[in-house]
């Protein structure tokens, strides 16, 4: 987890006060990886690894964009109704949203019982199979976009056959 917030007026020490941040800035990130395959038995080889995150960054603007010499404070005063003074907070506002959820090479492993020899590899096992799968959310809004959400899909299915080469040693018996 973590966050940053930043007010009108930050920058370096060597800007001139006019270079300065003009906007309220906040944003935070939370990400999480998981391992589901614990909550199968041991005996069953599972491999469920998942990623989640979430972002949130939002900026408010000192002056008001759409009429860049009045304070924003002072348009908002301007306005009577809740609703209006809502619109125009959304209108001004840049806001970016970013949600995601991956499962990233699900698969099943070879379990091996104690006691019991190592099976072979085999062409048609369903260890030799993993999968993937991402889906990625993005919303903004700011005062060139009204409203623009994307979202991303992204799914693979891998085949992976690993085969114990034959040793051969044609001068051992010389």
């Amino acid at each position: 987890l973590s966050g940053n917030m930043s007010t009108i007026g930050f920058g370096s020490i060597e800007k001139k006060v006019n270079e300065r941040q003009k906007y309220n800035a906040y944003q935070y990130d939370f990400s999480s990886t998981f391992n589901l395959g614990k909550f199968f038995p041991e005996n069953f080889g599972l491999k469920v690894p998942m990623y989640i995150g979430r972002s949130q960054s939002v900026k408010n603007p000192q002056y008001n964009p759409l009429d860049p010499d009045i304070l924003l404070t002072e348009s908002f005063q301007a306005l009577d109704s809740r609703e209006e003074k809502d619109s125009l907070k959304s209108i001004t506002q840049d806001y970016v949203q970013r949600k995601s959820i991956n499962f990233t090479n699900v698969r099943k492993t070879k379990v091996q019982k104690k006691g019991e020899k190592p099976k072979k590899n085999r062409i048609y096992d369903v260890e030799n199979f993993t999968i993937s799968y991402s889906k990625n959310e993005t919303f903004i809004r700011n005062i060139n976009t009204e409203y623009n959400r994307t979202v991303d899909y992204r799914g693979s299915l891998t085949y992976n056959y690993n085969n114990q080469p034959k040793n051969i040693k044609p001068f051992s018996k010389i």
